[in-house]
Parts: structure tokens; C-alpha cells; sequence
């Protein structure tokens, strides 16, 4: 899904996804038994957070509502994600400061996605918008399984949770289209 925009259809994209997640969870369960820390446990708008979140980075990935980033990792991932953090927990305290990246490039990617959050708040009625500490359990989470992709591999491949994230966000319907071309 990185590379390929893969139609929904794809028997071996639902195969990839299945096995993927279930693989995942394996090993982040064990990693988190061994630094002697529980799972994170998200309520249900918390959920739909991180579910943003991933659609969020796959378009900065894919330069869907922006300039494209095709070759983004996940170390600048999940430093655009601190920040956001921080700039989130800033404006909860009511000051009124920007964080900035280290890098314009991280600036932009954080920038992009407290903008979709934001846009994800609009779109929520009133009573069931998400609080500023569900926005930012959810960024923590998703800071903290881009870490555990970073640590896992240990700078062997440095888009493995983009490629995570990438498989279970679609490619919009145009964009995809079967590669394979029977006579």
C-alpha cells in the first residue's frame, strides 16, 4: 500500500492486513511485558482518533492535502507526533506558544496533522466532540507504537510503521485500479 494503490478487493491486501495486525499485536504485547508496561487502553473516541490519525499520515505520505512526502520515516513520524503533543498539551494549559519541529519538514507533518484534527473536530456534533486529553492519549499512542516500530527494528528499515499504517488506509477509489491485465 505504500507503493501500489491496491483496489479494496485485493485477496492478498485482506490477507496482508489480517496477518499484519495480528502480528502486531504479538509483538507489541510481548514488548510491552518486557518494559514491565500495560497497553495503552483508549475509550471509543480515542479510537477514532488514532483511526484519523493513521488516515492523516497515509495522505501527508501520499501528498493528498498537501505536498507529498513519499519518502517520510518513522523517526520523523513520530517526532511530528511529540510535537503535536506538546503543542496540544501548550494550548490545553492556555498559553499561548508553538513548539517548533527540528526540522521544517516535521513542522509541516505535525502542522498537518493538528489541522486534521481539528477538521475531525468540526465535523463531530457538540456533545460527542473529543477533549484536548483524548486528542492527546491518542497522539501519545500512536507516538508510542511509532517508537516501538523504530525500536524493533532498530534503524533497519526506518518506514516499517508507515507501512503499517499505510496498509489499512485505502488509496481513494481513482487512484486505484487492477494491476494485473488478463488477455
Amino acid at each position: 500500500m505504500i507503493e501500489l494503490a491496491c483496489p479494496e478487493s485485493c485477496q492478498y491486501l485482506n490477507i496482508a492486513r489480517s496477518e499484519t495486525a495480528q502480528r502486531e499485536n504479538e509483538l507489541r504485547g510481548k514488548e510491552l511485558l518486557e518494559e514491565g508496561r500495560m497497553p495503552h487502553d483508549l475509550n471509543n473516541r480515542e479510537r477514532g482518533i488514532v483511526d484519523e490519525l493513521f488516515d492523516a499520515i497515509a495522505r501527508v505520505h501520499r501528498g493528498l492535502n498537501g505536498p507529498q512526502m513519499s519518502d517520510l520515516t518513522d523517526s520523523e513520524i513520530a517526532d511530528a507526533l511529540e510535537n503535536a503533543i506538546k503543542n496540544l498539551e501548550t494550548e490545553a494549559s492556555g498559553i499561548i506558544y508553538e513548539h517548533h519541529a527540528a526540522t521544517p519538514r516535521i513542522e509541516e507533518v505535525s502542522r498537518r496533522l493538528r489541522d486534521e484534527l481539528d477538521q475531525m473536530a468540526k465535523r463531530i456534533r457538540a456533545e460527542q466532540r473529543p477533549k484536548r486529553s483524548e486528542m492527546i492519549n491518542a497522539l501519545k499512542f500512536m507516538r508510542d507504537k511509532a517508537q516501538a516500530h523504530i525500536k524493533r527494528n532498530d534503524g533497519q528499515e526506518p518506514r516499517s510503521f508507515l507501512r503499517f499504517i499505510t496498509l489499512y488506509v485505502p488509496w481513494p477509489e481513482q487512484q486505484t485500479s487492477p494491476l494485473i491485465i488478463a488477455p
